[in-house]
C-alpha cells in the first residue's frame, strides 16, 4: 500500500510557485490577501478595474526565479568554550549569538518594477515636461540613499505528486539586494537577495511568533498560478 505524504502532510518540497514580499504588520502576520494579486471586486481595484492583476501597495512578487536559487541559510548560534589550567575538558561553554534564520533568492528580473520595489528607484523623464514624449526614454534612477528593506515575506511551492505544496510566511524580514552575473553572452546578470527573519514584537514591546507554515489549499495554489495539481483530487 502506498503511502501518501499529501494526506500526512508530510514530505518535502518541490519547486516554486511564488516568493512574494508585503508590508509587515507590527507583532503579526499580514492577511493572506497581501500576498495575492489585486482581483476584480477588490476595495483597491479601482475605476473599472484598472489595478485587477497588479500587486497591492507595498506588495511585490518575483518572476524569473533563477532554477534551484531559493536556499535555507539558518546559522546555528556562535558558542564560546571556556577552559581552566586545572581541567582538561570544556570549563563552560557560553553563547555569544543566537545565529540567523533566513534564505536566499537570485532573479533575472532587472525590470523597472523590480528596481522600485528593491532600491526604492524612481522615474525620471528626459522628454519635454507634460508632454507626450515626457517618459518614452525615463531613466530608472536609485536614490542617493537606498532605504533598508524589511518585508513580510511569503513562499509557495509546488505540488508533485505525493508531495504537498506547502506555504511558507515570515512576519518581518530584512532583504539585502546586490547585483550578480554576467553581462555576456555566456550568461544573464541577476540580482541576487538575502532574507533574514528579525524579531517580531507587538505594540507592547512582546515577542511574538516570526515564522509559520502550512499545506495550500487548492484555491490559493491555482490563483498563484500553481500547475500539477489536478482537478477534484
Amino acid at each position: 500500500m502506498a503511502f501518501n505524504l499529501t494526506n500526512k502532510g508530510q514530505g518535502g518540497t518541490y519547486g516554486i510557485v511564488n516568493v512574494v514580499m508585503a508590508e509587515p504588520e507590527t507583532g503579526a502576520f499580514p492577511t493572506d490577501e497581501m500576498f495575492k494579486r489585486i482581483e476584480s471586486g477588490d476595495s483597491d481595484a479601482g475605476d473599472n478595474n484598472v489595478n485587477v492583476g497588479k500587486w497591492r501597495t507595498g506588495s511585490f512578487g518575483f518572476s524569473a526565479i533563477v532554477m534551484d536559487s531559493v536556499s535555507f541559510n539558518d546559522s546555528a548560534p556562535s558558542e564560546n568554550d571556556l577552559y581552566v589550567e586545572d581541567a582538561d575538558t570544556i570549563y563552560a561553554t557560553l553563547r555569544s549569538d543566537e545565529g540567523s534564520k533566513g534564505f536566499t533568492l537570485d532573479t533575472y528580473d532587472l525590470s523597472k518594477e523590480a528596481y522600485m520595489a528593491l532600491y526604492g528607484a524612481y522615474e525620471e523623464g528626459i522628454g519635454s515636461p507634460g508632454s507626450n514624449d515626457e517618459y518614452d526614454e525615463a531613466w530608472v534612477v536609485e536614490p542617493a540613499k537606498i532605504p533598508d528593506l524589511v518585508k513580510a515575506v511569503q513562499i509557495m511551492t509546488r505540488k508533485f505528486g505525493d508531495f504537498p505544496s506547502k506555504t511558507f510566511q515570515w512576519a518581518k524580514m530584512k532583504v539585502t539586494v546586490t547585483k550578480a552575473g554576467t553581462i555576456g553572452k555566456s550568461g544573464f546578470p541577476n540580482l541576487h537577495l538575502e532574507f533574514k527573519q528579525l524579531a517580531n514584537f507587538s505594540s507592547t514591546g512582546v515577542a511574538q511568533a516570526g515564522h509559520r507554515w502550512k499545506l495550500t489549499n487548492q484555491a490559493d495554489y491555482a490563483a498563484a498560478g500553481g500547475t500539477g495539481w489536478d482537478v477534484g483530487e
